[in-house]
């Protein structure tokens, strides 16, 4: 979403009234290639999977879930073109 990466954006991001929203209307076909390589670091990781994450915190697992489907849809829409 265009925040830092860590603890305390992430913090403000989550508190902020309209988040889902920014989720829900994300610009999925314009996404930066600098922020997918710094997505990728994390949906590489074995241990991020939304069955992995959500055995700490359910809301966690939505988030991973939207990651892995941002992640998902830039590599689709690459091979589509």
């Amino acid at each position: 979403l265009g925040h830092k990466a860590d603890w305390d954006a992430a913090k403000k991001v989550l508190s902020m009234p309209d988040f889902m929203e920014q989720l829900v209307t994300y610009d999925k076909d314009n996404i930066d290639p600098k922020r997918i390589k710094l997505l990728s670091k994390y949906t590489s990781m074995e241990e991020f999977t939304p069955e992995a994450v959500g055995k700490v915190s359910r809301a966690a697992k939505g988030l991973c879930m939207w990651c892995c489907a941002m992640d998902v849809y830039n590599r689709v829409a690459k091979d589509v073109e």
